[in-house]
């Protein structure tokens, strides 16, 4: 079957052999599902500790602690979330701007972000308050996290303010996300890769607000069609342990202390007001600036008029994938030792309302 070609509706594209035909086979659109996204996350964290291992046997070789250097922590977060990303793009076989949309967004919409995530930081940082209170950290993670953020150095902000949220972005609100908006309505999706996103901090002290900030920026990347600001969200967010400490003004509970000390102090009522009131009004004002879009996607062989376009095509239910189509005209010609297609395991219905096996 060398130099077949297989049509496709954007034309001909040519499988030069066996094993080309077999990685088009195993390619599905709607990847991943739910099982499938807790899989990855378990894979990524999985490569971090695998990466942990030599850097740790080297530091007691050096007698350093080159494995919590902010350096090391990037790098593994890197490795990692990349070679799941990767593995993720091949699987789906969707091309990069379709799986990452990066569309501009008015500035009217950058305004509401800046509104909502201010807000988001005093919550989340009174939520962190309650939690420690509940539940104090051990001094190890402590003494880990202070070395994180203990101060704005090249390590610190190529850890938390580049790399994190460029992976942790690409793959919950880019890769996940997609695929779990082609299985299910918008509200689960979001709330799935929400839940995802706070599970993989493995940690109660980050694990709610981090979930609440994962809510926050899955509405956003739905509503704006965009992964644009929930990077530059994820970003600032990160950032404000680096800089919260040095603003002009004291806050008890806020920026008098680190953020995972041992000793808890709330802040005061009048600014957590101050910060639901920013948070809601950020909302309030996102959803008046920016279209309301239609909290579903089209059903079989439809578009609504406002879906979300985040690359999620919906297929006739009357038209077989031409992949499918042609894999039947070459088994008429002879067996091919592939594994069942994915979408006979899926069904190819890319519409919400399909559920995930």
């Amino acid at each position: 079957m060398r130099g077949k070609f297989l049509e496709t509706g954007a034309g001909k594209s040519p499988i030069s052999s066996d094993r080309d035909l077999i990685d088009v086979l195993n390619q599905d659109p709607a990847y991943p599902n739910f099982r499938h996204a807790l899989l990855l996350v378990a894979v990524v964290l999985a490569l971090q500790v695998a990466f942990a291992i030599p850097l740790a046997v080297l530091g007691v070789v050096l007698k350093s602690r080159v494995v919590e250097s902010p350096w090391s922590l990037g790098m593994m977060n890197l490795l990692a979330i990349g070679a799941v990303l990767g593995w993720g793009c091949w699987k789906t076989g969707a091309p990069w701007p379709e799986l990452f949309p990066l569309r501009a967004v008015p500035l009217a919409v950058w305004s509401a972000v800046a509104v909502s995530q201010a807000g988001m930081l005093i919550v989340g940082s009174e939520i962190d308050n309650l939690v420690r209170s509940l539940l104090p950290p051990p001094s190890f993670f402590a003494d880990l996290f202070a070395g994180l953020t203990a101060d704005a150095s090249g390590g610190s902000f190529f850890a938390l303010v580049l790399v994190a949220p460029l992976t942790e972005e690409l793959l919950f609100r880019g890769l996940i996300l997609r695929g779990l908006l082609r299985r299910g309505s918008v509200t689960s999706a979001i709330v799935l890769s929400a839940l995802l996103f706070g599970l993989m901090h493995l940690n109660p002290w980050q694990s709610i607000t981090t979930t609440m900030m994962g809510l926050l920026l899955g509405w956003w990347t739905v509503r704006t069609g965009s992964l644009l600001p929930a990077l530059a969200a994820h970003a600032l967010n990160n950032s404000s342990v680096l800089w919260h400490r040095h603003l002009p003004f004291e806050v008890t509970g806020f920026n008098n202390a680190d953020v995972m000390s041992a000793t808890t102090q709330f802040q005061p009522l009048w600014f957590d007001a101050i910060g639901v009131a920013l948070l809601a009004a950020g909302i309030v004002w996102l959803h008046r600036v920016q279209p309301p879009r239609n909290l579903r996607l089209a059903g079989p062989g439809e578009r609504g008029p406002n879906a979300p376009d985040l690359g999620v095509e919906p297929a006739r239910s009357d038209e077989v994938p031409p992949v499918i189509d042609r894999a039947r005209d070459l088994a008429s010609e002879g067996p091919v030792n592939s594994p069942q297609n994915s979408f006979d395991r899926t069904g190819i219905d890319g519409s919400h309302g399909s559920r995930s096996s």
